[in-house]
């Protein structure tokens, strides 16, 4: 009787209700799917404006080899954009740590870059670089390098500079205080400057590919334009958001995985949700 009384008090099943919850995202877009499913059959929507999600999936179902191709060569760039401007932001964002004025006219110069049509230069680099896979991956790499560059020069910003001048007094190197403390520091801030900085390099290999390419997904978007076919367009802006939207999840998931160990090493074993 007891343990009735407690269910009943307790209310709902908080576990189903939280299991409910975390459904939510994904039931809105089905649902607005499915309802354009329906209206496309109900109005009879021609194909050749506005295909159906299920003639988008078709064409891709039925060229998935080709596809493939050009998902796997836009993402290989994508990444190696990402690579490099991370490779070019952290030494940078870390020097910040080293010198107060060069923090300072680093922001500077971030805030200005960030500021300006980052798109701008691309048809710099495609003169110098022409229009293959380098210039490709230097104009991703040129707009995922300043949310890197930001949020690493915003993370050493946020030790306190009287820190900073006790460790010195202590006898701790540049070195140790990199290690100990801006280092962790930066880290939740450029984790979550991961995610713009992929779009961004998406975009920047994007833009290149519509200039000028044979393959790749910018290729089968302007190819679609270009034709008049709407359902390769649809679906190649549709493979453009899923890649997109699985590669930002599994950072969001490893920058809550490295924080929680972070957080779980630095309080003896328990973090804040335990």
């Amino acid at each position: 009787m007891s343990n009735r009384l407690q269910r009943i008090r307790s209310g709902p099943n908080t576990e189903a209700c939280g299991g409910a919850r975390k459904l939510y995202p994904y039931a809105v877009p089905l649902a607005l799917l499915l309802a354009w499913e329906a209206a496309g059959h109900a109005f009879g929507m021609r194909p050749d404006v506005l295909p159906t999600p299920s003639r988008i999936f078709l064409e891709i179902w039925e060229n998935a080899s080709e596809w493939q191709n050009h998902l796997l060569r836009t993402s290989s760039e994508t990444l190696l954009a990402l690579m490099t401007a991370i490779a070019c932001a952290v030494p940078a964002g870390l020097m910040a740590a080293a010198s107060q004025r060069f923090r300072r006219g680093a922001a500077v110069i971030v805030r200005s870059a960030i500021g300006l049509p980052l798109i701008a230069a691309v048809p710099v680099l495609v003169f110098w670089l022409g229009l293959g896979a380098p210039a490709r991956m230097a104009a991703g790499c040129w707009f995922a390098v300043w949310p890197l560059l930001r949020g690493i020069i915003k993370g050493v910003a946020s030790v306190p500079d009287a820190m900073s001048e006790w460790l010195s007094s202590t006898g701790a190197g540049f070195g140790a205080r990199l290690s100990k403390v801006y280092l962790p520091a930066a880290a939740p801030f450029f984790l979550r400057s991961l995610r713009p900085a992929f779009s961004l390099a998406l975009s920047g290999v994007l833009v290149v590919e519509f200039l000028g390419a044979d393959s790749g997904l910018g290729y089968m978007l302007l190819a679609g334009a270009a034709t008049m076919n709407a359902p390769v367009l649809l679906a190649s802006l549709s493979v453009v958001g899923l890649m997109a939207a699985a590669a930002c999840y599994i950072i969001h998931v490893s920058e809550r995985f490295i924080l929680r160990g972070r957080l779980r090493y630095r309080w003896g074993g328990r973090s804040h949700e335990d």
